[in-house]
Order: structure tokens, then C-alpha cells, then sequence
């Protein structure tokens, strides 16, 4: 490995860590990756190292600035559900069999489904890779899938599976590599006909779905496009998930799940407090929690000022 190699891969390295926290689980396995396969040691064992301080900054600088990551999706690993990740990690190493038996006991079904759906368009092949030692790229797809118990987290259809099948897919180009030309050829043929007919399979009755839906409500499509353009793009908003793509104009733009803070009190109660307090409040009354935001919003001082289609607008019309 020359240095300007090295150099590159310390810098996306870096690059990569900066997208989210836990990037750094998928950091540090290409760097057991580079230390245990590669025999790289001392670059393997300097990016873990970054990898796992950049971890526990990031991790402390998200509690700092909010609620923190959400340790409640492994609070099964956690004894007692009060901890951290070091808790996690201990009863993930010291009792590899609860550690088994949780990853196929909560939703067992969906979690070899999902693993089905990576590796089945792969024919298996990552795991038919003459090195073993290649295997630790796939720990991603243990922490960040199929570990958890939030449904989304094992669910192709959802971001979190991105990171992981991409190194599903790097340990299998691995493997193939390595077969004869005319056995190559035979798997990446057949590779590319499951992935088709699995695409198709997962994606044909949605998009019929949302074809069908879209045109049979265009009327109220349109009717709230224009109310949402009315807003003026100066304006700070509070919205859902799905309407804020349509609110990129604006600079300022909070999402409402997110509407309640709660400051602990001394006598261990919580006081729930609205934040923030944006100009609008725009919302489809019928979203979940819709109606438990809108009154709280309401409370704040804000009145409907529009609706159309299946978007109410609110503003903030009186200081409380």
C-alpha cells in the first residue's frame, strides 16, 4: 500500500465519520478489515482508534445539544435499562447467547426476511468468501439491523440497511473475484436476475399504489401546493416528515415530532414546554399526534390561517 493510498483512506475514512455518528461502527469494521485481512496493522488499528474516539465525542456532543442517541432501541442489551454503549458491549461479549437468542427471538421472522432480501440477490456469496477474516465487514448489518428492535432498522425498504448492504455487496465482489472466469460469469448473470425480479417484487404494487392514490386526489395535491406556496419563504415553520420536502424554499424549517423538550424538575417529574416557536405550524390534522400538536400549538397563541387539500396552516398570531 503506497501513501498516497493511505492518505485517501484516512481521509474518507474521516469523511465518512462526519456524515452521522454511528458511521463510525461502519469505520471501524473496514478498519478491523485493514488490520485482520489487509495485515495492514498500523493503519487498521489508527483508523479503529479515530473511529472509536470520534464515536464517543460525537455521541457526548449529541447529549450535549439534545436528547442524545437513542439508546432505548438497545435497551434489551442493557441490565437493569439503565447505561451506555459500554454496558451494550459487555453483555454483548459476555453472553453471546442472549446475544443470539435476542437478535432472533424479538421479530425473528422479519430479521430472516430482511437478511434474505440483502444476501438473496447475492446468492449467498459473502458468505462463501475464501477469506473468513473478510466476515467482520458485516458487523454493521449485526449492530445497526438486525441487533435492534425497532422494526425500521431491518426493513429494506428504510435507510438504515444502506451502509451495511453495501459492504454485503463489497465481501461478495470479494468472493467472486476469486471463482474462475466462466463461474463468474454464470454468478453475475444470475445475481442481476434475482436482484431484477426482486426489485420488481418489492416495488411494482407500490408504485401502482401511489400512482393510483396521486391521481385520484390530485384536486387536493394541488389545493395544498397552493397553500404551502402562500407561505412566505422567509417564514420559520414546523412540519412533519412528509410535508417538509415541499417547504425547501425556507431557510428555517423544524420538524414536529420533535415539538416537545422536557426538563427534568426536582422531584424527578417532567415539564413538557413547546420548541420551537416558529412563525407557522403547518400540519395534516389527520397525522398521527396531529391532534395533540395542534391544540398545543393553539395554547401557544397560534390560530388556523389556511387550509387545502390535507394541509392546515397555522400562525403565530399572539405572544404567551
Amino acid at each position: 500500500m503506497s501513501i498516497d493510498k493511505t492518505i485517501f483512506i484516512f481521509l474518507f475514512a474521516l469523511l465518512t465519520l462526519m456524515v452521522k455518528e454511528d458511521a463510525a461502527i461502519y469505520v471501524f469494521s473496514i478498519a478491523l478489515w485493514i488490520f485482520i485481512a489487509r495485515q495492514k496493522r498500523w493503519t487498521g488499528f489508527a483508523i479503529a482508534v479515530i473511529a472509536v474516539v470520534y464515536f464517543f465525542i460525537a455521541n457526548a456532543v449529541v447529549a450535549w445539544l439534545g436528547e442524545g442517541v437513542m439508546m432505548w432501541r438497545l435497551g434489551t442489551y442493557i441490565p437493569g435499562g439503565q447505561g451506555g454503549f459500554i454496558d451494550v458491549i459487555k453483555t454483548v461479549f459476555f453472553n453471546f447467547g442472549f446475544l443470539v437468542s435476542q437478535v432472533f427471538t424479538h421479530d425473528g421472522d422479519k430479521k430472516i426476511i430482511f437478511i434474505l432480501w440483502v444476501f438473496g440477490p447475492l446468492l449467498f456469496t459473502p458468505f462463501l468468501t475464501g477469506k473468513k477474516s473478510e466476515l467482520v465487514l458485516l458487523i454493521p448489518m449485526l449492530v445497526i439491523n438486525v441487533m435492534l428492535d425497532w422494526s425500521y432498522q431491518y426493513n429494506i425498504d428504510y435507510q438504515y440497511t444502506f451502509g451495511s448492504v453495501a459492504l454485503a455487496f463489497v465481501i461478495a465482489l470479494f468472493s467472486i473475484v476469486r471463482m474462475n472466469l466462466q463461474i463468474q460469469r454464470t454468478v453475475m448473470l444470475t445475481c442481476l436476475s434475482v436482484a431484477l425480479l426482486f426489485t420488481i417484487s418489492l416495488n411494482i404494487g407500490k408504485i401502482q399504489r401511489n400512482h393510483n392514490y396521486f391521481f385520484n386526489n390530485i384536486e387536493r395535491f394541488r389545493a395544498a401546493s397552493t397553500v404551502l406556496e402562500a407561505i412566505e419563504p422567509e417564514a420559520s415553520v414546523t412540519t412533519s416528515t412528509f410535508i417538509a420536502p415541499h417547504l425547501y424554499k425556507h431557510t428555517v424549517v423544524y420538524d414536529s415530532h420533535y415539538f416537545h423538550i422536557y426538563t427534568p424538575q426536582s422531584d424527578g417529574q417532567l415539564i413538557d414546554g413547546l420548541y420551537p416557536l416558529t412563525d407557522y405550524l403547518v400540519i395534516d390534522p389527520n397525522a398521527r399526534n396531529a391532534e395533540e400538536i395542534i391544540e398545543t400549538y393553539k395554547k401557544a397563541g397560534y390560530t388556523l390561517e389556511a387550509t387545502g387539500g390535507f394541509i392546515e396552516v397555522y400562525k403565530k398570531t399572539l405572544d404567551i
